[in-house]
């Protein structure tokens, strides 16, 4: 640890050492199929384990520092899960937790334990205290720096001297071993910090049993039943140091005392960032291998532990007793549970008769021996640390099961651990392939063919998604399959034994072309194409096809699809400007861009029918025998005609304008129907007019003259009437005798 300044509005000098405190008190308490395990036992006798754990890394006033919450974290986690600790007896205080590492929760948590003391009923258990993150200290000891601790302020009635000492808003160590540590009657207790420790509260210790004595496991039972008082801190003297300045609470030059410094952060497992105190401590819980160990020869291991760190931050790792303490050289042992079996494969989990396969087991802590049961025979695993495995052959087929079970030692085993494997009859080999032909055309059948090693029960072919059963026997198998579609098709063939297992079936390719594609017919679906129209066009093909084109006067149009199912029959609107006799192309093309044979069809449009715009008369009345005249206006004809009474009559005109005289002899209405045609024979639509002729009025006629000639004779004589009129008559009788006789005009007047 070095001394820093750390800044947050206010200035504070501060020794930034991430401080290891655990209290842990031993709880042996496992799942009822573990009670009868060894090692749940030995951690009965020895006591209830709890444990306060407090990791901080942020700061209310001042910058925080990284891996202290991991730190806090990841021991949780470690201790319930690989030792005997039960969740419910762990105090867990850090930045990230509800409840908040403040110095006032912080000592709530330690007075609990001077209450739990007073009750005989846990007078056996044990205590660690585990604190990870800044402290500081002065001329008057050591301080661990809370969640909420207070910076330095200006002193008011000194505003030019050092800042004032805010040491009431931290925990210091001295108060805390009178007040708490001292008077905690549990029969463990264990401090663990990585900052230094004030001397005068400890004594030094050194390793009272080695972890190699052949006894060690029998002196760890007898150790474990007398009450200790111990702390793991760092030792005050370091290969570095550096000047502190002259200021705030720290005023002469110190040694770095810890393993806080941002820079020395270790990676565990949990890809979280540590400090580099932590990382050797989770180490050597993790890579512990024995059942029962106390902390001093965990820790202090001078290989694994206390020459690396030493190595790694210049710090070395002390351990020592309270003074003034209730401690009889006794020993904080941690027990293990037993390894659990993480993970379980059978790999392949199905394989032949006389072949190989491995058992592969993954614990989730360190084993020393793991043993597989198979058909109450006994095969002992082969590995190290997490990783086991066994390689086993099999002659005789059927499902087998396998029980794993992980040693500590032989005292301290997990559950056995089941899983399956299966010995099958042997699989046949496919040993070649092929199909007939290799190339073909949509449609078009192949043959499918495979030889076989040894005789196959049944034999499968695959080949875009579907599979078929292939003809044949023995070690001969053929299929005679249609392809529908077009590329490049992979197929598989696979062989099976009896019990349907078979090997990894063998591939090849097939490929496969698009037809040829020839237009069939095409026709014109316009009733009455008519020049400066649009005419739909249809076409078909013999198979289906990519794309479909028409040229008609060196225009090319693209034709579409009636349906995209079948893609064979196609129609295309195009527009006709002349009239007359007209040839167009239709050409396919597939799905392989090969163009179809032109084909060339021929149809005949027409002149559109003319239309009649206005028929016009006069007058509007004609009399009886008067002359009348019809104006017909039309957009294009060639021919106009007036129907009246049944008679035709043709209208003159110049295709546009036409024009006709009539007269009715007869008074009333006079229908006459008009009909515009052009050379075509297209007649436009009739338009029928109704003129109304009046009766003619006439003077009275006058005799002027009568002669007679002879004007005398016989009875056999002829005789020459003359009769003159003063205005033209339509008629004139004569009478005599009553005889009425219609005289014949001679000329007109």
């Amino acid at each position: 640890m070095k001394y820093c300044r750390l800044k947050n509005k206010h200035e504070l000098n501060l020794k930034t050492g991430i401080f290891a405190l655990i209290i842990c008190i031993f709880l042996m308490c496992s799942s009822t199929a573990e009670q009868d395990n060894w090692a749940f036992q030995t951690a009965k006798t020895i006591g209830t384990n709890h444990a306060i754990i407090i990791g901080i890394d942020k700061y209310d006033n001042f910058e925080g520092i990284q891996g202290p919450t991991n730190d806090a974290e990841a021991l949780y986690h470690l201790l319930t899960s690989a030792y005997h600790f039960e969740k419910e007896n762990i105090v867990l205080l850090t930045s990230r937790t509800s409840e908040k590492p403040t110095r006032e929760n912080i000592r709530i948590h330690l007075a609990e334990f001077l209450t739990i003391s007073g009750n005989t009923s846990l007078k056996n258990d044990n205590l660690i205290i585990f604190y990870s993150g800044l402290s500081t200290e002065d001329k008057d000891g050591i301080y661990w720096i809370p969640m909420d601790a207070k910076a330095d302020t200006i002193d008011t009635d000194h505003p030019n001297g050092p800042p004032k000492k805010q040491t009431w808003s931290l925990l210091g160590l001295k108060d805390l071993t009178s007040n708490f540590f001292n008077r905690i009657k549990v029969k463990h207790l264990l401090i663990i910090t990585d900052s230094a420790f004030d001397h005068e509260l400890i004594s030094r210790i050194e390793n009272q049993i080695s972890i190699n004595d052949f006894q060690y496991n029998d002196w760890m039972l007898e150790y474990g039943q007398r009450p200790s008082r111990k702390v793991i801190y760092s030792d005050d003297k370091a290969r570095s140091t550096e000047k502190i300045p002259e200021t705030g609470i720290f005023s002469k030059e110190k040694y770095a005392d810890g393993f806080n410094d941002n820079e020395f952060i270790g990676i565990l497992a949990d890809k979280k960032k540590h400090t580099f105190f932590y990382t050797y401590l989770i180490q050597a819980l993790q890579l512990n291998s024995k059942s029962i160990i106390d902390i001093e020869n965990l820790m202090f291991d001078y290989d694994d532990i206390f020459l690396p760190l030493y190595n790694k931050v210049g710090r070395k790792i002390r351990r020592g007793k309270l003074n003034g303490s209730d401690d009889q050289d006794g020993l904080f042992i941690f027990v293990k549970k037993p390894p659990k079996i993480k993970n379980l494969v059978a790999i392949p989990p199905v394989v032949e008769q006389g072949k190989q396969l491995t058992l592969k087991i993954k614990t989730d802590f360190i084993a020393n021996e793991v043993t597989a049961y198979i058909n109450n025979e006994e095969y002992p695993m082969e590995g190290s640390g997490l990783h086991w495995e066994k390689n086993i052959k099999e002659q005789k087929t059927g499902l087998y099961e396998v029980f794993v079970e992980a040693a500590i030692d032989e005292q301290n085993r997990s559950h056995r651990y089941q899983t399956q494997y299966k010995i099958t009859e042997t699989c046949p080999t496919i040993t070649k392939i092929g199909v007939t032909p290799k190339e073909g055309q949509i449609g078009d059948t192949f043959r499918f063919s495979a030889q076989i090693d040894v005789s196959a029960h049944h034999v499968t072919l695959t080949i875009n998604g579907n599979s078929y059963s292939m003809s044949g026997s023995d070690t001969n198998w053929w299929l005679d399959l249609p392809v529908k579609s077009r590329g490049e098709h992979t197929f598989s063939i696979e062989a099976f034994n009896s019990q349907n297992f078979s090997k990894k079936p063998k591939k090849k390719i097939v490929f496969v072309h698009d037809r040829k594609i020839n237009v069939l017919a095409s026709s014109v679906l316009t009733k009455e194409p008519f020049a400066g129209k649009k005419v739909l066009i249809e076409a078909e093909t013999d198979y289906p096809a990519k794309f479909v084109s028409l040229t008609i006067n060196n225009t090319v149009y693209e034709m579409s699809s009636k349906s995209k199912k079948n893609m064979k029959n196609w129609i295309c609107t195009i527009p006709v400007k002349q009239a007359g006799k007209l040839s167009y192309t239709v050409q396919a093309q597939n799905a392989e861009n090969e163009v179809s044979i032109p084909k060339t069809y021929e149809f005949i449009t027409f002149k559109e029918p003319p239309k009649i715009l206005s028929i016009e008369y006069t007058p509007k009345k004609p009399v009886e025998g008067e002359i009348f005249s019809i104006s017909v206006a039309t957009n294009h004809s060639d021919q106009v005609n007036a129907k009246i009474d049944g008679k035709i009559y043709p209208i003159k005109g110049n295709g546009e304008k036409w024009h006709f005289q009539h007269s009715f002899d007869i008074r009333g209405k006079n229908k006459v129907e008009i009909v515009a045609s052009n050379l075509d024979s297209k007649k436009s639509v009739r338009k029928i007019i109704t003129i109304e002729t009046l009766e003619k009025k006439y003077p009275t006629i006058n005799i002027s003259d009568v002669k007679i000639s002879p004007i005398e004779g016989t009875l056999s004589d002829t005789y020459e009437f003359l009769i003159s009129t003063d205005i033209q008559a339509k008629t004139v009788i004569l009478e005599i005798d009553d005889q009425k006789i219609f005289l014949k005009q001679k000329k007109r007047k």
